[in-house]
């Protein structure tokens, strides 16, 4: 998985919470036929999501080094900096950077 896949994962799990409101928001619609039909697309596309950044949690997970996977977990998971990671890892900026590209490549 690329960095930048893994970088997808706060947007993922933001449109999955949206996916989640749009659903609930369809009984205000008149046409049950539309409704049926838009909380269909709209479950297809929350699905979608979920196993996009769940794979994404599940890649992060597998990593068997501790330190790698907190440091993975940090950025990926709750977008941390890597000036912020740096400074919980009690590392340089550049080393968290250069281990996750290292492992990534």
């Amino acid at each position: 998985m690329s960095e930048k896949e893994l970088s997808k994962y706060f947007e993922l799990k933001r449109e999955v919470k949206d996916l989640e409101e749009r659903i609930e928001n369809v009984g205000k619609l008149d046409e049950s036929l539309t409704k049926v039909e838009l909380v269909s697309l709209l479950t297809e596309k929350r699905i979608t999501a979920l196993e996009q950044y769940l794979e994404i949690e599940r890649f992060i997970e597998q990593v068997e080094d501790v330190e790698l996977r907190n440091i993975m977990r940090y950025r990926f998971l709750d977008l941390y900096t890597w000036d912020m990671i740096a400074d919980l890892m009690y590392m340089d900026r550049s080393t968290v950077s250069k281990k996750v590209k290292r492992y990534l490549s």
